[in-house]
């Protein structure tokens, strides 16, 4: 995964950002809180971000 920060601050990824790039619907775990992101035609979309956990 690129930075980190990117997914704690809600910023926009970019699919290279990622270190799996399948299409699909993902969660990230940072330890503090989650995100739901969803990859589909080449982009990233966040479903719920920075849920705190």
């Amino acid at each position: 995964m690129g930075d980190s920060e990117n997914v704690n601050y809600g910023r926009v990824l970019a699919l290279s950002d990622l270190k799996i790039q399948d299409e699909g619907t993902y969660w990230i775990d940072n330890g503090e809180n989650i995100s739901i992101i969803t990859l589909k035609n080449g982009e990233v979309k966040y479903e719920l971000g920075r849920i705190w956990c």
